[in-house]
């Protein structure tokens, strides 16, 4: 807030798993859409996001909420559709923050990366099963581990 400074809302154990339904549901509704809809200019764009993620794989994580954020906003956007790409990145705050609670979990950062390079990967070859499994595995670890936070 301005001139008040930073304020923290106390979120309930209810809005995460909430918000892991929804997410459950639209960015596997995401991933399946991009790896079907996927044209050769967006797997460019894939192959570029792909190495950049595999660069902080080997260098370092400080950059991957960042990242995290870019990666998601492209798959969104290579879904082909504009009012899912708007849900989706209105929960943008949401996905970041439980993100990070689970990312309080040792190691659990590094293996989220390589999740993230996996899918990236499955879409970009247009491997629709794999996509949407990859990432309904993905979703439900991050929900498992901030549930026990």
């Amino acid at each position: 807030m301005p001139r008040k400074g930073v304020i923290v809302s106390n979120v309930s154990e209810a809005d995460v798993i909430e918000v892991f339904t929804i997410l459950s549901s639209l960015e596997v509704l995401a991933a399946k859409l991009a790896a079907q809809r996927i044209d050769e200019e967006t797997q460019k764009e894939f192959d570029e996001k792909i190495e950049e993620l595999r660069a902080l794989e080997i260098e370092s994580e400080k950059d991957f909420d960042n990242e995290h954020i870019e990666m998601n906003l492209l798959l969104y956007k290579s879904a082909k559709s504009p009012k899912l790409f708007e849900i989706l990145s209105g929960l943008t705050d949401y996905i970041q923050m439980s993100a990070n609670m689970g990312y309080e979990t040792p190691g659990r950062r590094k293996e989220s990366l390589k999740e993230h390079i996996e899918i990236m990967k499955a879409v970009r070859n247009k491997e629709v099963d794999l996509a949407q499994d990859l990432t309904s595995i993905h979703i439900a670890i991050q929900r498992k581990l901030t549930s026990l936070i």
